[in-house]
């Protein structure tokens, strides 16, 4: 049990936004949504903290626009992976070290 006198401040909320047509902030979100959709964004892999990029990259497409190009990221294809772990609804937390025999 620690024997100490902590001072802890009162937390305080930003603002909250309504967005109403024709307010400052909504013009403000629409201009940075324009802003956004026309920039093209590369997305590196991380590995161990560390960006990396290729040459072999993948057009990003947002799932309700699919002619609209907004980025462009790694390969999809994984080749000669030695360790791939899936996190999807379909797969949770599955891990496949290709090799080895493991039943757990």
């Amino acid at each position: 049990m620690a024997n100490a006198f902590y001072k802890v401040p009162f937390p305080i909320n930003e603002p909250v936004k309504e967005y109403k047509p024709g307010s400052p902030e909504k013009a403000e979100l629409k201009k940075m949504i324009s802003k956004l959709r026309n920039e093209i964004w590369e997305v590196p892999m991380v590995i161990g903290g560390e960006e990396i990029r290729t040459d072999n990259t993948s057009d990003i497409f947002p799932p309700h626009e699919l002619d609209k190009k907004i980025g462009v990221g790694q390969p999809r294809k994984v080749i000669n992976a030695k360790v791939l772990i899936a996190n999807t609804s379909m797969d949770t937390d599955k891990i496949k070290i290709y090799g080895s025999n493991y039943s757990g």
